[in-house]
């Protein structure tokens, strides 16, 4: 999924809502943190089909060293430990896979949710569930090697139209996403 169709994705599906709970959560330094091993063994897990070539060029992508930030750094490289190179296609590839098994677990409980690499988005009209949904990503940060970044999750709350005066816990009318400041269009 590209961030457009995320949001358009969330506008379709919050039009007629009056009232929803939300999980809004970041990752900590996503690309940097992310277990290369969990990555590994995830690919296999998933059965994702590779050929020898492909498997050694995913090895070696993971293992290439860590950006030089002065001259002797640029000398003597130190090798990669965790975490994903960036910008390249592979590592969306990587990042997007990592997330999959929460994608999966989110939709067997029925939670709605929109993704884009570790952007994460979820919602539903019942609060159990979003309950449900933390706990889901609460654990897989405990497999992958990745934290939640409590200084920048605003956690469970209630998204509702302006209309609805009172909420039962810490609400909101918008919701940024993206960049996209996103509400209920009553």
């Amino acid at each position: 999924m590209v961030g457009f169709d995320a949001i358009q994705q969330i506008r379709s599906r919050w039009k007629d809502e009056n009232r929803l709970f939300i999980g809004e959560f970041d990752f900590k330094r996503y690309f940097d943190n992310i277990s290369q091993q969990f990555l590994l063994e995830l690919l296999d897990e998933l059965n994702v089909y590779r050929t020898p070539q492909e498997d050694a060029l995913i090895r070696a992508f993971l293992s290439t060293s860590t950006p030089a930030a002065d001259e002797a750094s640029y000398k003597k490289p130190t090798r990669r430990k965790a975490g994903l190179p960036q910008g390249t296609s592979i590592s969306l590839f990587l990042a997007n896979l990592a997330l999959t098994p929460v994608d999966r677990e989110l939709d067997s409980i029925g939670v709605n949710f929109v993704r884009y690499a570790d952007d994460t988005l979820i919602w539903s009209r019942e609060y159990q569930s979003i309950v449900n949904g933390m706990n889901i990503l609460h654990q897989w940060t405990q497999e992958s090697g990745v934290s939640i970044n409590y200084a920048k999750s605003e956690g469970i709350r209630v998204l509702k139209t302006h209309d609805l005066e009172k909420a039962e816990i810490k609400s909101t009318r918008s919701v940024s996403y993206l960049s996209h400041d996103l509400k209920l269009e009553r």
